[in-house]
This record gives C-alpha cells, sequence and structure tokens, in this order.
C-alpha cells in the first residue's frame, strides 16, 4: 500500500487553500465584483472591500493551518517502498559490481603465484558483512596466503615479503582500472535512481507543499494591493 506523506486533516486543509486563493487571485486579476447574493430567498448586498476582507480571514488561516499540518507531516514522512526498492537496487548493483570485480582481482593473484598456494582476499569487504564505499588504498585489505595442502601452513608476511609484495602489486594495478570502471558504472545506473528521488520530491514538497502556499501568499499579497496580478488578463485567450 501506498506511503500518502499527508494526513487526511493536511490534504482538507491543502484543498481548501488552493480553492482560496484561486478565488481570491481571480477577484484580483479580472476586477471581479459582487454587489449582491442570494441566499435563502434573501438578498446580501456588500461591497468588495468586505469580500476582499472574508478572503482574507479564510486564506490566512487555511494558510497557517496547512504551513503548521504540512511541516508536522514532512518531519514524520516515511519512505515508499518504491524509494526503498530503488535505494537497494542501487545498492545491490554496486555490491555486484565490487564481488565481481573482487573475484576478478583473484583470479590475477591465482595466476601470479604457485598452485601450491591459496590466497585469501578481501578488498572491498568492510569486515562487517557490508562493502566499502570508496576505493579501498594499500593498507585497506587483507591478505592472507597458505599452502593449499591438508593441514597447509600459513604463510606469514614477514618471512614472504616478495609473495605478499607480488600480491599487492597485483591488487594495486587492477584498483586503478576500478577506479574509472565503478564511476562509469555508476553513471550507468544513477540515473534511473535520481529520477526516483526527483518523482518524490516534486510530489512531496513542490506539488503538495510549495505550490499551496505560494498560491496563498500571492493571493493574500493582491488582496493587501502589495502586489499587482492583473497582468493575468493578458495570458487568458479573449473570444
Amino acid at each position: 500500500m501506498a506511503v500518502d506523506p499527508l494526513s487526511s486533516a493536511t490534504r482538507a486543509a491543502k484543498k481548501n487553500l488552493l480553492a482560496a486563493s484561486l478565488v481570491a487571485i481571480t477577484f484580483k486579476s479580472f476586477d471581479v465584483s459582487i454587489d449582491a447574493i442570494p441566499v435563502a430567498g434573501l438578498v446580501l448586498r456588500f461591497d468588495s472591500g468586505l469580500f476582499s476582507f472574508l478572503l482574507i480571514v479564510v486564506i490566512a488561516y487555511t494558510l497557517i493551518t496547512f504551513s503548521l499540518y504540512y511541516y508536522i507531516d514532512m518531519r514524520n514522512i516515511e519512505k515508499t517502498k518504491h524509494q526503498v526498492s530503488s535505494e537497494n537496487k542501487y545498492r545491490s548493483s554496486i555490491r555486484f559490481f565490487q564481488e565481481a570485480y573482487e573475484g576478478k582481482i583473484r583470479s590475477a593473484v591465482r595466476s601470479k603465484i604457485s598452485d601450491e598456494l591459496y590466497a585469501t582476499i578481501n578488498v572491498f569487504s568492510d569486515g562487517g558483512g557490508g562493502m566499502k564505499d570508496y576505493t579501498p588504498s594499500e593498507g585497506d585489505w587483507t591478505i592472507t596466503i597458505q599452502e593449499r595442502k591438508s593441514g597447509g601452513q600459513h604463510l606469514n608476511p614477514p618471512d614472504n615479503e616478495a609473495l605478499y609484495k607480488t600480491v599487492n602489486e597485483v591488487i594495486i594495478k587492477h584498483l586503478e582500472s576500478y577506479r574509472w570502471r565503478i564511476f562509469l558504472h555508476k553513471i550507468l545506473i544513477l540515473p534511473k535512481l535520481l529520477a526516483v528521488r526527483a518523482a518524490y520530491f516534486f510530489r512531496n514538497y513542490l506539488t503538495d507543499g510549495i505550490l499551496p502556499i505560494l498560491s496563498g501568499t500571492i493571493a493574500l499579497l493582491g488582496l493587501f494591493n502589495m502586489i499587482n496580478l492583473g497582468w493575468l488578463q493578458s495570458i487568458v485567450p479573449t473570444s
């Protein structure tokens, strides 16, 4: 089930704010005049000043109410399954790339050492079951070399300096190309993630937040004659 960032009360306040703002902007942009309103067989007469006052009261109240409700909702917003899935797919793609590249490094190391030896290499592992989010430098990875035979002896680095130096050189050489390869990989998979992030940012903050607040603010400024909304007449097609 989709996660709605706004509560029902916030959406109601947003709807009322947009409706009142639309009426106010239309009223100030097109010189609408209201002389009388029929109510239950009676006719109420009042000037435009009274109508403007009523709009100011309604818009000010709904603007403050919506802003408060919206702030609370945004402080408690939860990511949707779609967002979580997109983030996980991005991280998994990088992890799979690192695991595959680490396998490539291990194969290269095996080709440089004797068949009687077995090397265990962890280049990208962070030691906690995860993968490093940066390109490792010398000293960040672990190398363990031992004899393949049953009960084979572990070869200590101080006693096998040349062997470990060879393995390190292989790792360093491959990491030089890893830097631009992982960069290209991220460029290929990042647009999809950014598109998802942009879509939810647009919905959560622009459409659901900034647009109603901006509309209410413009309506109030127009009602107080602080800005001229008459220019809207020029963009409306006339018969």
